[in-house]
């Protein structure tokens, strides 16, 4: 048994008294830092920026007052063509999270649509005005275009392909039954369209939708993520593992072209000579003169998803908190807003 004498509890007292008076300005200390005021400078600065950190774009879509640029969140970013501030909403409904917005489109009168991932679909009446509806389908869609006629077409689980002729109040479905997803729809003339689905599935209409027939495949185990047609014959197909698939006889037969990449090409586009593919990892192709080369430095390490061509060839690009557009004829890119 330890017997605690005298001088040990000296000791013991004296240390008391020591570290009394040091906890207690600790604890002072503590309050006073707790009470001066926050500098929520970076904060504000942030919340100014129009491109974000945070932000995620899915689509972009040229309308005729400017770019939009639509993401996560139910973000809307506007950047508009006569050069005025950019200007950030986010899209909702009451009792409602703001949707994933996963595509975006724009018919030939104009209008432009954006789909939810939750199946809203949003149209826009006004600068910043969107009203939104419903896509009736117990499958998940992933995908939105409007075809040259100005018809809306929705690629869909279960092999389901949904289309609207009068801007999204009434749909009509075609499943064919099989389980597969269409990831890409495009329509390179009113007559004329694509359905590119899992396991490389190519389905195709020659007479506007009313019926389908099974086109050729790429590859059994090509997964497409972007399609782009320059016409009834030419088109291009991007996948999930970076390769990039061309088809010169309206999708009969497709060669595979060399892409340098195993990044997912998330966007194609093109015009008459070129052709642009976007990807993970900041990726930036151009297809010249028969081949895929890497492209300007795009700005970013983040995936870009979305393109988008402007009638004078300007290309907008967009993807994880950037958003670039590049200049063709000069070769450059060029960064939009904040973000990163």
């Amino acid at each position: 048994m330890i017997r605690r004498g005298g001088e040990f509890r000296r000791v013991v007292d004296l240390a008391r008294r020591i570290m009394r008076p040091a906890a207690l300005l600790g604890f002072a200390a503590l309050v006073a830092a707790c009470q001066a005021p926050l500098d929520l400078s970076g904060v504000e600065a942030t919340r100014k920026q129009p491109i974000r950190r945070t932000d995620v774009f899915q689509a972009v879509v040229d309308a005729p007052d400017g770019t939009l640029l639509a993401g996560n969140d139910g973000l809307m970013v506007l950047k508009p063509a006569d050069g005025s501030a950019m200007q950030r909403q986010i899209l909702t409904q009451p009792d409602h999270f703001p949707p994933v917005l996963i595509a975006m489109t724009r018919c030939p009168d104009g209008r432009v649509f954006a789909l939810g991932s939750d199946k809203s679909l949003w149209t826009r009446t006004g600068k910043d005005h969107w009203t939104a509806g419903k896509v009736p389908t117990d499958e998940a869609v992933l995908t939105l275009t409007c075809s040259p006629a100005g018809t809306l077409w929705i690629g869909a689980g279960f092999a389901t392909l949904l289309h609207s002729t009068d801007g999204g109040r009434n749909w009509e479905s075609t499943s064919f039954d099989d389980d597969l997803q269409f990831t890409e729809v495009h329509f390179p003339s009113a007559q004329t369209g694509f359905a590119l689905g899992e396991f490389g599935t190519v389905m195709r209409t020659r007479d506007g939708g009313k019926s389908w027939q099974r086109a050729g495949s790429p590859s059994e185990e090509f997964y497409p993520l972007s399609a782009w047609f320059r016409d009834d014959l030419h088109g291009w197909a991007g996948s999930l593992d970076g390769a990039i698939y061309a088809t010169a006889d309206g999708g009969d037969s497709w060669v595979h072209e060399a892409s340098g990449t195993r990044a997912p090409i998330y966007g194609l586009t093109g015009d008459a000579q070129n052709v642009y593919a976007v990807g993970n990892f900041g990726v930036f192709l151009v297809r010249r003169d028969g081949h895929w080369q890497p492209g300007p430095h795009s700005g970013t390490r983040g995936f870009l998803r979305a393109f988008s061509r402007a009638a004078d060839g300007t290309l907008t690009f967009a993807g994880q908190s950037f958003a670039g557009r590049y200049q063709p004829q000069t070769g450059t890119v060029s960064a939009i807003g904040g973000g990163r």
